[in-house]
């Protein structure tokens, strides 16, 4: 599948490492200091030093049909990509974060054929770019 995670944090790092290590074509859209850590490492490293190669954007490429956009922001931050997500040419968008707000917001702007969501039942962090899972 090609696959891009908005939102490479913990979770979506998580992801990002687990989907490209079983041979998805992953895309991690990131921003600021995680961008810069993406970029040098062009993968996700974890504190084991295992590593996951994976494409780098600091936008989501709305003309890509990706089969999966997988929306790992925290729900504070939403709002800001919800224009990219609803312009993109993606199969499915699937958001993950944990809010007790409806969707039906969410279910609107992106498509309720295009909608899903799900909750993220992982611990992880990223210390200086470094991926730890428990």
């Amino acid at each position: 599948m090609k696959i891009a995670i908005v939102g490479p944090g913990g979770i979506g790092s998580t992801f990002a490492f687990q989907l490209a290590r079983a041979g998805h074509d992953v895309t991690v859209v990131a921003r600021g200091r995680r961008l810069e850590h993406l970029q040098r490492d062009g993968a996700i490293v974890t504190a084991t030093g295992k590593r996951a190669p994976v494409q780098v954007a600091a936008a989501l490429d709305a003309t890509t049909p990706w089969d999966l956009v997988l929306v790992t922001v925290l729900v504070s931050q939403v709002e800001a990509v919800l224009p990219a997500l609803a312009a993109s040419a993606a199969r499915t968008i699937m958001f993950m974060f944990n809010t007790f707000e409806p969707f039906d917001r969410l279910r609107y702007t992106v498509g309720e054929a295009r909608f899903a969501f799900g909750f993220p039942a992982i611990l992880a962090s990223l210390d200086d770019g470094v991926l730890t899972t428990q």
